[in-house]
């Protein structure tokens, strides 16, 4: 399923020192998108947590390409 990352926002966050949580936010392009004053259901969904032992070996972009893999994993898992 291909998707268009312009109608997602990841936020990374660090919780604590060392864990990164990934803050996935849907819906909230339609706000604007729309020329309507209808409520949207925006949807906010914090995904596992990446431990510091599980991308102390990365690089930055392999740490994007895992949160990335994150993302497209819940998307897919949420559409069934």
């Amino acid at each position: 399923m291909k998707q268009n990352l312009k109608y997602i926002i990841c936020s990374v966050v660090f919780l604590f020192i060392g864990v990164i949580t990934t803050i996935l936010t849907l819906n909230h392009f339609k706000v604007f998108d729309n020329n309507t004053i209808k409520k949207v259901k925006v949807q906010i969904h914090y995904l596992k947590p990446i431990e510091y032992e599980e991308y102390k070996e990365l690089s930055t972009n392999e740490l994007a390409q895992l949160v990335q893999k994150r993302i497209s994993t819940f998307i897919k898992d949420k559409g069934k």
